[in-house]
């Protein structure tokens, strides 16, 4: 009889435990995903009017990590539904530098992602939006409190059906990246999470926000900036021509903002700047003679308040309160808007003026 060495039975044992543990893996995986499946679109058509579904989950136990294809949540419009989210791909997954810290928190990411918010003549999706706890469908679909959430060319479109011809703005290409939402590092600073985005807008204008937060609050304090340069204001023409009466030949946009938020008082400014401005002339216009007068009172009445030089018309605008009942401050605008027009143009750029030590 042959003896088999010990190292040798022992080697082939652990080949034997292994080759079982990637069988039940492998099973468990099977029997797992189409149940974990079929359990998230029980939960996404829970929603109350909301209709939603997921097409396909991937779990890999091993590294903590899910991905997703083609989830899609729609408003239930009574016999008809309305596009809400499309998620076409996903991925959320432990953050293993967290769990050192004591911490279970996940990272989220997400390609191509749209959001859709539309005004019909009867419901609001906005409103529909408000009336569900989002936070709370999250936690019900069994996400662990997301640290990093980050999504790559995502789009946004709003949707006003209300009006005739429909009014659609959009913006795209956005990129978000907010870290430490959770709090897990720089539990000492105020603002210990960190958000910046970037996208395109209507008249490919270019907007980008950043800053800090302090998001375990019911209203989270913050300290932010945004910026937006070069956008086409004759892109804005059907909405200028619903909201406002007006029609433009010409015209950029550029605005500027920063805001501070510290236990629901607010504090900050916003800076729109028109450059080039001009409203179509009132000859060449079909419609009728009290459309005409009104575009013709508003160029009238802008022409003396441009900077000549800069040929653009600015103001700074402050605001104040509380995040429900902002405060606008319309004698500092109006003296702002004269400033610039006469004595010296406002710089087309963030300030730079505005912390959280100012609330």
């Amino acid at each position: 009889m042959i003896k088999i060495p010990l190292k040798a039975r022992w080697a082939r044992r652990l080949v034997r435990v292994l080759a079982v543990v990637f069988v039940l893996y492998g099973l468990g995986r099977l029997l797992v995903e189409p149940l974990a499946l079929r359990w998230v679109n029980q939960r996404l058509d829970a929603i109350e009017g909301y209709h939603g579904s997921l097409q396909d989950l991937d779990l890999n136990i091993l590294r903590g990590r899910v991905t997703f294809d083609s989830l899609i949540l729609e408003i239930d419009s009574g016999g008809f539904t309305r596009p809400f989210v499309n998620l076409p791909a996903g991925e959320a997954h432990v953050q293993l530098g967290a769990l050192f810290r004591g911490r279970l928190v996940s990272e989220v990411y997400l390609d191509n992602p749209e959001l859709t918010v539309e005004i019909s003549p009867t419901t609001s999706s906005s409103n529909l939006v408000e009336s569900v706890d989002w936070v709370q469908v999250i936690r019900d679909l069994g996400v662990i409190q997301v640290n990093r959430f980050e999504t790559r060319n995502a789009r946004f479109t709003f949707v006003d059906n209300s009006v005739s011809p429909p009014i659609e703005l959009w913006a795209d290409s956005i990129g978000v990246e907010a870290t430490n939402l959770a709090t897990v590092y720089n539990t000492d600073q105020a603002l210990p999470s960190e958000i910046s985005l970037q996208g395109v807008t209507v008249g490919q204008g270019d907007f980008a926000m950043h800053g800090s937060m302090y998001l375990l609050r019911s209203v989270p304090n913050m300290d932010l900036e945004l910026s937006y340069e070069q956008g086409s204001l004759t892109e804005f023409n059907p909405a200028f021509r619903e909201y406002a009466r007006l029609d433009l030949e010409s015209g950029n946009l550029a605005c500027y903002a920063e805001w501070a938020v510290r236990n629901d008082t607010i504090a900050g400014y916003v800076k729109p700047l028109f450059e080039q401005v001009r409203v179509v002339d009132w000859q060449e216009k079909p419609e009728g003679a009290l459309q005409a007068m009104w575009e013709g009172v508003v160029g009238l009445f802008a022409l003396p308040l441009h900077n000549r030089k800069s040929d653009r018309i600015a103001a700074r605008i402050p605001i104040s309160g509380t995040v429900s009942d902002v405060d606008q401050g319309i004698l500092p605008a109006l003296g702002s808007l004269l400033l610039n027009a006469f004595i010296r143009p406002l710089r087309p750029e963030v300030d730079q003026s505005v912390s959280l030590d100012d609330v």
